[in-house]
């Protein structure tokens, strides 16, 4: 009976031995040996492995290889994912099978599952390149900008994947902090995705302490100051002095950008000397961290509505080789810009070929550009000599800074007049 039993326990431990080399992984194992392997991204840092079904497996003893397809289920706190897996194993010299590849399909081809409804962080997460309106103009989110939020109602469907939330929010920019209600209908694919958004209670904005832009009558006027009204002609700008505002008002204000620009349209008469204009003049302020609120070039429409030329214009004409003194003499001026005037000139010294003389002129002048354009018309005294300078029509330009008219009189000699 000894005898029996010695020759038992060598066969015994030698089926146990090749039982043992032979044992492929099983689930269990397989867990195992993934999360112990870190050339692999079947787990994330916050996963763990919930199951794994082996689909199929092919051994090969002769080649010391097995290889095992398997669909690996795992999950974060919030998302389910089930995974394709093909691993690789090698029968090493203690005829122990170790893992020794993983390869894992796509993560757009896995399948996920909600495992909860959305939550705070997601939600700031989905908000970002939405937009809200804000005191009726449009917010554009960047998730940076919230501030806070907070979920007052959830409805969560996990079999349909479906989620709806009644969320609180604060947003914040350099110069405003905005509080409103948002209710958000969300559904699950690869993530909680925004179907709806909508303002349950309208977002309103206030200024965040120490960045409100305090503009005044005043400040704005001496905006203005550094502006000028802009003729078509681009040739005579007009310069705006404080003295010359009067009836300035600000019509309306308007808010963009988060609050970071703001602009005032204003209405003001300008009078000078010659002409009075209204305008209407929009002045934007654009805040920046590193320089505060910096005003923004200043735009104007004006309009003309009223010229003060009648009256005699007198000055001096140059010529070659004659130059003398030159009247223009503006009779009337209608509400169509029709001019009558008359022209005479003076040379400094007479001859045959330079005599003086005057003509009636008329035309009209363009509103838009101040350019005068006067047609010659009879002499009212004709130079004697026939060798001498003719009439000519007249161009000229009304420069209203300084009160001047600049132009071609007789035979396109260039005279400057003052009233």
């Amino acid at each position: 009976m000894r005898r029996k039993y010695l020759m038992i326990l060598p066969m015994a431990l030698l089926m146990t031995l090749f039982t043992g080399c032979s044992n492929v992984a099983n689930e269990k194992q397989i867990k195992t040996d993934l999360e112990q392997y870190e050339e692999t991204n079947v787990i994330k840092d916050n996963e763990k492995i919930e199951e794994i079904a082996i689909d199929k497996r092919q051994t090969d003893e002769n080649k010391k290889t097995d290889t095992v397809w398997c669909t690996i289920t795992t999950q974060d706190s919030e998302i389910s994912y089930q995974k394709e897996c093909v691993l690789t194993y090698n029968l090493d010299k203690q005829k122990k099978w170790t893992l020794a590849d993983v390869d894992v399909n796509d993560s757009d081809e896995w399948v996920k599952e909600p495992l909860k409804g959305i939550d705070e962080e997601a939600i700031s997460l989905s908000l970002n390149d939405e937009t809200v309106k804000v005191d009726d103009t449009e917010w554009y989110i960047e998730e940076s900008e919230i501030k806070k939020i907070s979920i007052d109602k959830q409805d969560t469907d996990i079999e349909q994947k479906k989620d709806t939330v009644l969320v609180s929010l604060t947003l914040e920019s350099p110069v405003q902090k905005a509080e409103g209600q948002l209710e958000i209908s969300y559904h699950f694919e690869d993530d909680w995705e925004i179907d709806s958004l909508a303002e349950k209670k309208s977002f309103t904005a206030q200024d965040i302490e120490g960045t409100a832009l305090n503009a005044t009558e005043k400040s704005l006027t001496e905006e203005l100051v550094q502006s000028e009204i802009k003729l078509d002609n681009d040739e005579s700008n007009i310069s705006i002095e404080k003295e010359n505002i009067s009836n300035f008002k600000i019509v309306n204000e308007n808010t963009e950008d988060k609050g970071t620009f703001k602009t005032f349209e204003c209405t003001a008469t300008i009078t000078k000397p010659t002409a009075v204009f209204q305008i209407e003049a929009n002045i934007g302020y654009l805040y920046s961290e590193e320089e505060g609120w910096t005003c923004q070039p200043v735009t104007i429409k004006s309009t003309l509505e009223s010229l003060n030329i009648v009256g005699e214009w007198k000055g001096t004409y140059n010529g070659a080789p004659y130059s003398g003194e030159a009247v223009l003499n503006i009779l009337s001026l209608d509400e169509n810009g029709t001019i009558t005037a008359t022209y005479s000139y003076t040379p400094e010294t007479t001859s045959d070929y330079s005599q003086p003389g005057s003509y009636n002129v008329s035309g009209k002048i363009d509103f838009e550009t101040l350019h005068m354009d006067l047609e010659a018309g009879d002499w009212i005294a004709e130079p004697s000599k026939t060798l001498s300078v003719t009439k000519a029509n007249i161009r000229a330009n009304l420069y209203v800074n300084d009160s001047i008219i600049e132009g071609l009189g007789q035979e396109g000699n260039v005279f400057t007049l003052k009233r």
